[in-house]
């Protein structure tokens, strides 16, 4: 596999349009990525492939990299179904990890909530501020799941985090010194947040 690509890359479309999905294939775990809004899975300054990447080749996992188009509003479906189609035609382990940003945060609760079965979710930067009551509502259904939320301290969400922080036992909620929404020019640090993933941080 070249670097900076993925080993496969699908469409799966659904009736309000059509996502896009990044394969590596590994051994064991299985890791879904899912994109910030309108983000493209191959370009963002390829930072989710290069994520990707990283995370076959440190714990050997599978990943899919799912894009996030603005015009799909509800993406929870065609995600679902591609997800079953993907780990029969490539022979993935069904994923159990999940990592979010931004608004892909928010589209994993509502995979996890939809039927999705992920043990571990590490989320970036999800919106606090769009629907506060219905983003509860899901981490609370999750209570079985183990939830890591990161925040750059220059987030437009950093001031609705006194609500979210130490109110839930499934999440642990965590502030990033120096990071803004899209964690500019602090990349290694964004990747690296995954890491939570296979690691335990709950003495952290």
């Amino acid at each position: 596999m070249a670097d900076n690509k993925f080993e496969k890359i699908l469409e799966h479309v659904g009736e309000s349009g059509a996502i896009e999905y990044g394969i590596i294939r590994g051994i064991g775990a299985t890791v879904f990525i899912k994109t910030g809004v309108g983000a493209d899975i191959r370009n963002d300054k390829s930072k989710y492939v290069i994520l990707a990447e990283r995370l076959n080749k440190k714990y050997g996992c599978s990943v899919i990299c799912a894009s996030n188009p603005q015009q799909i509003k509800n993406q929870a479906e065609i995600d679902e179904s591609a997800i079953d189609t993907l780990v029969r035609d490539y022979g993935l382990d069904y994923p159990e990890l999940f990592f979010g940003n931004s608004n892909g945060g928010i589209r994993g609760l509502e995979l996890a909530v939809g039927g999705v079965r992920f043990k571990r979710m590490v989320i970036v930067n999800m919106p606090l501020m769009i629907n506060m009551f219905k983003t509860k509502a899901m981490i609370r259904e999750l209570s079985e799941v183990d939830i890591m939320a990161f925040y750059g301290d220059g987030d437009p969400s950093l001031p609705y985090v006194p609500f979210f922080k130490d109110k839930f036992d499934n999440m642990r909620l965590t502030v990033c010194p120096g990071a803004d929404h899209n964690f500019l020019g602090m990349i290694d640090d964004f990747i690296g947040l995954a890491d939570g993933l296979f690691i335990d941080t709950k003495e952290n």
